[in-house]
């Protein structure tokens, strides 16, 4: 009986050691990546996908009560700019007007490429540039600005539906002094990104970038690639020289590998610190 039990302990042990020793590349999926130079288009690179809890429908319900307590209605306020429309089939699920923001949530039966598509077009329309833009698995985010407006816009895609919620504030004077546009989560190169002088590592993922609306400016980037550390700083020292830039210091701090330039009016940091089979790029840029 004893050396049954121990049969089926060194059994269950087994099973056990091969589900730890499943490679890592027969689940998940790949995620979108960017960065050939002169190239807006993402690549494919096998990095391992962020988990993320898939949304429902549920969450966006919103009762009879809810809209009492929050004094909402299912009509856009009258002060609503006619430059910005809902999708088309959308259905209000509630709107209200408060200290001069205006609020709008709504449903619609369509894809998330083409609702959030459609939002962008109105707002460029309607004079607004982009600010900021965060984008995940299922949602997307993004913050406009107008010379004295700020327009947010999030769509979330949950159960075959797009449930957005839009607001329209005045832009207080703080919040002008940015020129930046930033961009979070994961996403392809802007075509506003400078890549002629400032190119990206190839097939990286990347994570957060700010690009100067205006001529000169901060720059900076963050990314991901499943290359190694030594790999990417041969190709920052090898491909920035190329356009433009000149190796003024070599120096590691806090894990990364820096390397420091000047060129095109700017003063450059780019850093690489390899960690868990994945090596993290950071550039920063500062005009001189």
């Amino acid at each position: 009986m004893t050396k049954f039990f121990t049969s089926i302990l060194v059994l269950l042990a087994l099973i056990a050691l091969a589900s730890c020793n499943k490679p890592a590349g027969e689940s998940g999926g790949s995620a979108d990546a960017s960065g050939n130079q002169g190239n807006a288009q993402a690549q494919p690179v096998d990095v391992p996908e962020q988990q993320q809890a898939k949304p429902s429908a549920d969450q966006f319900k919103v009762d009879s009560k809810q809209m009492e307590e929050r004094g909402s209605t299912t009509q856009l306020p009258a002060s609503w700019p006619a430059e910005i429309s809902l999708p088309e089939g959308a259905e209000i699920t509630q709107a209200a007007s408060r200290n001069g923001t205006d609020l709008a949530e709504f449903s619609v039966a369509a894809g998330l490429a083409d609702v959030t598509a459609g939002l962008a077009a109105d707002a460029s329309a309607a004079g607004f540039s982009l600010r900021e833009e965060s984008v995940d698995r299922y949602s997307q985010t993004r913050t406009y600005t107008s010379s004295d407006r700020q327009y947010t816009s999030t769509v979330t895609e949950a159960d075959g539906k797009c449930f957005g919620t839009l607001s329209i504030s005045p832009l207080a004077e703080s919040q002008t002094f940015s020129e930046a546009t930033h961009y979070s989560g994961e996403f392809e190169q802007p075509a506003s990104w400078p890549a002629d002088i400032l190119p990206v590592y190839p097939d990286c993922v990347l994570r957060e970038l700010y690009v100067p609306l205006k001529q000169g400016g901060r720059l900076m980037l963050s990314a991901q690639s499943n290359a190694d550390e030594d790999a990417v700083i041969a190709w920052l020292e090898a491909e920035l020289p190329k356009h433009g830039w000149t190796l003024k210091q070599s120096q590691t701090r806090n894990g990364f590998s820096i390397r420091s330039f000047e060129g095109n009016g700017y003063s450059l940091s780019a850093a690489a610190r390899g960690l868990d089979g994945l090596t993290d790029i950071q550039y920063e840029a500062n005009s001189i």
